[in-house]
């Protein structure tokens, strides 16, 4: 059906006190036929924005007969569903543009090198939701319509998504998306050196259509890939905490975590190399997430060199390895980062878990105790990452049909449990799990804590 015209001269009042809004008409109005209905009386029309622009509809005793004419406009003849409503139409009348109902989401590429080893999230490399991420909108004028963060997905946020903006302009919208992010109330920077604090910003001209619109930044970098990670790991848990940063200074000559022990903040350093991998960028984020908990009661020491087969060899650049012995202390807080990834990449209710560290596919589920069947004694006081770091999985997660802690009862753990000694990490953790939650998960923890070795 062809709009309904208003014409010019018809509109004695306009109002728009939100939406839908409404225009008071007085005067005639012509239907798809050509038809002129007068009006008695001031004809209510009801305007309602949706994905397609306008839909017009009338209130069914607003229009009265011309009693001269014989005929009167029926709600059906002025109701339609087109994406337009001509208005100032006809006789020549000028049309004026209509508005569109659009939004924007971001989408990052990023280039992980460890990826599809069998693990359960983003099995692939490409786009992925910018969820949270700042973004800076221009219309086709260039005039400034919207800045923020995207949503984050959590919620009724739509991952990646900016606000509906209302236009009549589709053409040349320039997006500026910022390698900056809030998550759950988290915030993220990724900078693009290793000691300055420089943000990348991605550029982006494009036409929109109505309704979303996917924009990718144009090309994917360790920014991008670094940015992605963080955001989907924030996502999937921030350890019910809010108003905590997480800074990654990219191009670094090792992956690390530099720490002031007197205000108990930290800076994330990754390597080009490590900035694509997803491992490596989560690992390093739970140990700030750590630290963000436990404040200054926060310890870890990987500094003992131990006898081959589990001395320093394997370490790296670092001093610990999956395969080194170390301290207790250092032994659990090594592998709580990458319990922390393994926990982000994987489906939490499976028994197939993986975690790829260094090129090497790591079984999360099985395996006997590495510590007591390869390193040269004495044992008690010290610990592996790989038996803490399965202690930690098995801990938190099994079958459907086995009731599990969350991530929060692991911190809550933790915290009860802190500052954890060098040589008393096990010892001390338990005491934490007899105090949190009135230690209902003590039994638990002895049973995984036993069969991974870390007793």
């Amino acid at each position: 059906m062809v709009p309904p015209v208003l014409e010019p001269g018809m509109l004695a009042n306009a109002k728009r006190p939100g939406l839908p809004f409404q225009f008071l008409v007085t005067g005639h109005i012509q239907d798809s036929a050509g038809r002129k209905f007068e009006s008695a009386q001031a004809a209510s029309l009801f305007f309602h924005r949706d994905e397609r622009g306008f839909t017009v509809f009338q209130r069914a005793s607003a229009i009265e007969p011309n009693s001269s004419r014989g005929t009167k406009a029926s709600p059906a003849s002025l109701e339609h569903t087109s994406s337009q409503l001509t208005i100032g139409g006809g006789g020549g009348g000028g049309t004026p543009p209509l508005y569109w109902k659009v939004k924007i989401c971001v989408l990052l590429k990023v280039n992980f090198s460890d990826i599809n080893y069998r693990e359960d999230n983003w099995l692939s490399n490409g786009e992925k939701p910018g969820r949270g991420v700042y973004v800076k909108v221009f219309n086709t004028t260039y005039s400034y319509v919207w800045d923020g963060y995207t949503g984050d997905g959590v919620g009724t946020d739509e991952d990646g998504c900016t606000p509906v903006f209302y236009t009549h302009l589709l053409t040349n919208w320039t997006i500026f998306v910022e390698s900056r992010a809030k998550v759950r109330g988290n915030e993220i920077f990724v900078y693009h050196h290793p000691e300055n604090e420089w943000l990348t910003t991605w550029a982006r001209t494009v036409d929109l259509v109505p309704g979303p619109n996917p924009v990718s930044v144009l090309w994917e970098s360790k920014e991008s890939t670094t940015l992605a990670a963080a955001t989907f790991a924030l996502y999937q848990d921030a350890g019910s905490m809010t108003n905590k940063s997480y800074e990654f200074h990219t191009g670094a000559l090792s992956n690390q975590n530099d720490w002031d022990p007197n205000t108990s903040e930290t800076k994330i350093y990754l390597t080009d190399e490590g900035s694509r991998r997803k491992t490596t960028i989560v690992h390093e984020m739970g140990h700030r997430l750590l630290r963000h908990r436990l404040g200054l009661n926060y310890r870890n020491d990987t500094s003992y060199n131990a006898w081959p087969p589990c001395d320093t060899v394997d370490k790296g650049p670092l001093g610990h390895s999956m395969r080194s012995k170390e301290y207790s202390v250092g032994a659990f807080n090594e592998a709580f980062g990458y319990f922390y990834a393994a926990y982000v990449w994987n489906n939490h209710h499976e028994t197939n878990a993986k975690l790829m560290q260094l090129g090497e596919v790591i079984d999360l589920e099985t395996g006997a105790p590495y510590l007591k069947n390869n390193c040269t004694g004495p044992n008690s006081g010290y610990g592996n990452q790989m038996d803490w770091m399965r202690f930690f999985w098995r801990f938190i997660t099994n079958s459907y049909s086995d009731v599990t802690p969350w991530f929060s009862d692991v911190l809550g753990i933790i915290s009860l449990g802190s500052p954890v000694g060098q040589f008393t990490a096990s010892d001390d953790l338990e005491s934490g799990a007899n105090l949190w939650a009135g230690g209902i998960w003590l039994a638990r923890f002895r049973g995984k804590a036993t069969l991974s070795g870390i007793d």
